[in-house]
């Protein structure tokens, strides 16, 4: 295992950090320790209007990060620390692999904490780090939050008490839990650099390599927070689909806003009253409104371990051809189901073996989902979003 130092506090470079850390450095293992100034960090595959209030980080001047993992939203500030652990992925999702060590960690430095549901750690039943996974190209990316000394409070106004119920979203939910900060528990105090040193100590087999990016491959990463992380394609295009509806009062007459949005995009808004005799079916059977809406448009604006699909059935096509139904596969033995978060080829497209088709989330993992064989993708049997069973069919391949 070798560490790899980042001192960068900016958390769209440290985004990209990890991104490059983890397509470039194939055959080590590798730990991060790394801070951000403050910042929200979003899911892969959530809704950041329903997650936070955007307008209150605006006026604080706190930006939002998408990440490339599943899971919910966190909150980072200089008293929070991350760390990153890459290796080999092979066999089942395994959480306990990438939480024992730091557990063990944490406990020599006189920190009673322990596992907590599927990838938390807890201290006196609250939480002090919440982690998820990215899998892809035979490898794993786990990282979590540390919560040495950060702002409770913040947190708690920023990613816990703003949920807005009026966004209806496929996209994933949160979970609310209690939390403090770890520093009280240490046997013996000290600030947070320190307390990262003791880490990596304790992490770390022993004679491991400290390794610095070159130059050339900082301005690398650099490239990638600009041109993706940074991006509004990825941090606002990637929002699952979601409709927003909510009532209010307007010059003393109730009304109903309700719109919808793909992939970042407004389509089908409409401002609707009691007081005109027409409204949006929706609204109208929902809260009882008349029949006439005075305010709408119809537009668009801006608002693996190497997993491998399942063959699940095959059907000759002319004699010349093969079409096959690829299944939700099932990735661990406890898996039920899985969230089809993104499809990476279009329908139509030729696909080749060993190509990411599309991503599925379960258990706070982004895995990625290739192809065993080459062919045409010829129908799209899911839809971004959708939570399918295991062995369900979600896409045909003509072969």
């Amino acid at each position: 295992m070798i560490q790899i130092e980042t001192t960068s506090h900016d958390p769209f470079f440290n985004q990209a950090f990890e991104d490059y850390v983890f397509r470039t450095f194939r055959e080590d293992e590798v730990l991060l320790l790394w801070r951000n100034r403050p910042a929200v960090v979003v899911g892969c595959y959530q809704n950041i209007c329903r997650e936070v209030h955007v307008r209150a980080l605006l006026e604080q001047n706190i930006p939002v990060v998408r990440r490339m993992s599943g899971g919910g939203t966190v909150y980072h500030d200089l008293g929070n620390l991350n760390y990153t652990l890459i290796t080999g992925q092979s066999g089942a999702l395994d959480y306990d692999r990438c939480l024992a060590p730091v557990l063990r960690a944490l406990n020599a430095l006189g920190v009673p904490a322990q596992k907590s549901r599927t990838c938390d750690m807890t201290v006196d039943g609250k939480k002090i780090s919440g982690s998820a996974q990215k899998i892809a190209n035979g490898r794993v990316l786990h990282h979590g939050t540390l919560l040495f000394d950060a702002d409770l409070t913040r947190l708690d106004e920023i990613t816990t008490g703003r949920k807005n119920d009026a966004f209806c979203s496929k996209g994933t939910q949160s979970a609310i839990c209690a939390v403090t900060n770890l520093r009280p528990y240490l046997r013996e105090d000290c600030e947070i650099v320190t307390f990262a040193r003791q880490l990596a100590q304790r992490i770390l087999p022993p004679g491991a390599k400290t390794v610095r990016l070159t130059q050339a491959q900082l301005a690398d990463v650099r490239r990638l927070a600009a041109d993706l992380y940074q991006s509004w394609d990825w941090t606002w295009g990637k929002t699952p689909a979601f409709t927003y509806e909510k009532t209010a009062e307007f010059v003393g007459r109730p009304i109903c806003v309700r719109y919808e949005a793909r992939h970042g995009l407004i389509r089908n808004a409409a401002v609707q009253s009691r007081s005109t005799p027409r409204a949006h079916p929706r609204c109208s059977k929902a809260h009882g409104w008349t029949r006439r809406c005075f305010w709408t448009f119809a537009g668009r604006s801006r608002a693996s371990g190497r997993r491998n699909c399942s063959i699940f059935l095959c059907k000759p096509n002319g004699g010349k051809t093969m079409e096959k139904q690829l299944v939700m596969p099932k990735l661990q033995p406890e898996m039920q189901s899985g969230v089809l978060c993104a499809w990476l080829k279009n329908e139509g497209e030729e696909i080749h073996k060993g190509e990411a088709l599309y991503e599925i989330e379960t258990d706070k993992v982004v895995n990625q989902i290739e192809a065993t064989e080459d062919g045409i993708l010829r129908r799209q049997l899911c839809e971004e979003g959708d939570s399918v069973a295991v062995l369900t069919p979600v896409a045909i391949i003509e072969t």
